[in-house]
């Protein structure tokens, strides 16, 4: 019972603790105020409550699963699909319904971001300083720190596609598919085929990719912030996800074994459709750090070389949140 105790309380504790660091203290863009702004404009800014709120929500809904998907894989050595698959459906419903609470960027310059706020000041005039232009307030975009292109406004062929597609791949992903390539390739894929056709799951899967693509076809429709920040969301899930996938797939051909469990991959998937794709390449590059000095710890004193990642990816995703405006400056 001690364990669980301690997970309670220390939940309990860091939700005080960034609810009073995101919205109190402005944690996520002061940084980025005091640096490109001067010192006593940053102080006087406002932030719109509603935003720091839709953030704060995402990440105590995000740090809740990444603390349950952490406990499970140091104590089985896997992160189960009851954790990540529900955690990626609530990061996009979030993007949908609330797209102001992706992780916030500061821009000085006049553009036309997804969702753009201006900052005002305490007395409400607008905080505009020559010669440095118009101060916005926006949500991080997979176009960022670039301008939003016209080619991925809703309504717009290209960008339906590419949501469609990521959501199809994150769906492919979730399903079993034995590769079997030593009688070809024409071979392995309609063994594959059989599978899917015969294997349980199948059924719930196809449901969940009729409804998605209904949803994502229909925030494409309405366009806007909505489709934006959903469309961003899937991007960081294949982005993230694919990193990892990509690392597996290797790792596997050199070692002549599984370097890296697939629950990884779908973990990943679900941090990056919260934080998005440039925010999922600091936490990969920043992952093996801790599981570096954890690793050789471990295999000194107990000689076991089976380590489980996937609480490394969660410290860095954390980690790289707490830090925001340091790594986006």
């Amino acid at each position: 019972w001690v364990r669980p105790m301690l997970t309670e309380i220390a939940i309990a504790a860091g939700v005080v603790w960034l609810s009073w660091w995101e919205v109190d203290q402005l944690g996520l863009v002061a940084e980025q105020l005091a640096v490109r702004m001067p010192p006593l404009a940053a102080a006087a800014v406002v932030v719109p409550t509603d935003v720091l709120h839709a953030t704060l929500l995402s990440h105590v809904v995000l740090m809740a699963l990444m603390v349950a998907a952490s406990l499970i894989d140091v104590d089985e050595k896997m992160i189960p699909d009851a954790i990540t698959v529900p955690g990626t459906i609530a990061g996009l419903v979030l993007a949908i319904a609330l797209p102001w609470s992706l992780l916030p960027q500061i821009d000085l310059l006049p553009q036309v971001p997804p969702l753009a706020i201006t900052l005002a000041l305490t007395d409400g005039r607008p905080a505009v300083f020559p010669p440095v232009g118009q101060v916005t307030f926006s949500s991080l975009n997979l176009a960022a720190p670039g301008d939003w292109p016209a080619t991925l406004h809703g309504g717009r062929p290209g960008s339906l596609a590419l949501g469609v597609g990521c959501f199809w791949l994150w769906c492919f992903a979730l399903m079993p598919r034995p590769w079997y390539g030593r009688h070809g390739w024409l071979r392995g894929w309609q063994v594959l085929l059989a599978r899917l056709g015969r294997a349980t799951c199948s059924g719930r899967m196809i449901i969940l990719e009729v409804a998605g693509t209904a949803v994502v076809m229909a925030t494409w429709l309405v366009g806007g912030h909505r489709w934006a920040a959903l469309l961003t969301a899937l991007v960081g899930l294949v982005g993230a996800g694919g990193v990892v996938w990509a690392v597996r797939l290797i790792g596997a051909a050199t070692l002549r074994k599984e370097a890296m469990g697939f629950g990884d991959v779908t973990l990943m998937m679900m941090i990056g459709t919260f934080l998005g794709w440039q925010t999922s390449l600091v936490i990969f590059f920043l992952a093996p750090f801790a599981g570096l000095v954890i690793g050789l710890l471990q295999w000194i004193l107990v000689r076991d070389q089976i380590i489980p990642y996937g609480p490394f990816l969660c410290l860095a995703a954390a980690g790289t949140t707490v830090w925001w405006a340091h790594v986006w400056n």
